[in-house]
């Protein structure tokens, strides 16, 4: 290779390191900020899976109690509203409810 004199203002010149530094800190902060978000977002979407799983499995165990035996979840006055349902007649009904006021009343 050819020796360029002109060169030597090169070589004798200090260069700045400043910029280095100032794109090293910049890509060290967008990392961190990206590898932040990115953790919080998978983070929230387990979270809310683990969430949406555990009241699969509790609406599930429900309904299989609701199946299993209908009379517990059957409400206080389910038996009378079943007895009321089936009357004859408007007179019978009647007949029935001034029973059942005096029953209660007593």
């Amino acid at each position: 290779p050819d020796y360029n004199p002109g060169c030597q203002e090169y070589e004798e010149r200090e260069i700045d390191s400043w910029p280095t530094w100032l794109l090293m800190s910049y890509m060290f902060v967008c990392s961190t900020v990206l590898m932040n978000i990115t953790i919080t977002v998978l983070l929230d979407e387990f979270l809310s899976a683990v969430d949406r799983e555990k009241q699969d499995k509790q609406k599930a165990l429900q309904e299989r109690e609701k199946a299993a035996n209908p009379a517990l979840h059957a409400g206080p006055l389910e038996p009378l509203m079943e007895t009321i349902c089936f009357f004859r007649s408007p007179e019978d009904l009647q007949n029935f409810l001034k029973e059942l006021f005096n029953t209660i009343d007593t």
